[in-house]
């Protein structure tokens, strides 16, 4: 009898053991681990219960607030976060721009991407003559679940060289390796504004993501 009754209170640890660490698993987009039973997942939000205490409150959270769901069957969303972009949001990179009109420059720059479409940019670049800036935005042909390394863009910037604003219209296209590793090519349209003048630029850049 004594030990029927061990046996059953062993079966009965185990069974709430597997229970715990057979659960959900959410992390959000600040790095936050929380094991938890997920009750509903809809389009936009998730509800869910923390994992040690099933009955307690329920909570509802953005799925913009979360980065990946690992659930009890081993199965993995990424929410969005498949494309590269998105996992490594901030990117730098340092390259050489040649011009049918001004001098050639070595260029360096950083961007963060807000959505899988969009990054904003900062650029600064240098040559025999004077210095360049620029700041603004590019527009990403990818989704959320985008897994293709390659994504053609087209931007929108603004900047000075030669103490002369400009708008710089730059198309090309992005290669971001799954390690970090990056690299573009671009062909820029840039208006001098003051001076009345175009210029064509054509950069190749090298970089890393994070």
């Amino acid at each position: 009898m004594i030990m029927k009754k061990l046996i059953f209170t062993l079966a009965t640890v185990m069974v709430s053991l597997m229970s715990v660490y057979a659960q959900d698993v959410i992390t959000t987009t600040d790095n936050q681990i929380k094991v938890v039973y997920i009750v509903e997942k809809t389009d936009r939000e998730i509800k869910y219960r923390m994992a040690n205490e099933m009955h307690a409150t329920l909570f509802v959270t953005k799925l913009s607030k979360i980065k990946k769901i690992e659930y009890q069957n081993g199965t993995v969303d990424l929410l969005g976060y498949q494309n590269i972009r998105m996992q490594k949001n901030m990117g730098i990179t340092t390259g050489l721009s040649l011009s049918n009109y001004d001098s050639d420059m070595i260029t360096a720059s950083i961007d963060y991407f807000l959505n899988p479409a969009i990054c904003v940019e900062l650029n600064v670049g240098t040559d025999t003559w004077d210095n360049y800036y620029s700041v603004g935005a590019k527009f990403y042909k990818a989704s959320a679940n985008k897994t293709n390394s390659f994504a053609p863009y087209i931007g929108l910037l603004y900047g000075k060289e030669y103490f002369s604003n400009f708008l710089e219209v730059p198309i090309g296209i992005n290669y971001t390796a799954k390690c970090g590793f990056q690299t573009s090519f671009q062909v820029s349209m840039l208006d001098h504004i003051n001076a009345r003048f175009q210029a064509v630029h054509t950069e190749l850049r090298l970089g890393w993501r994070f």
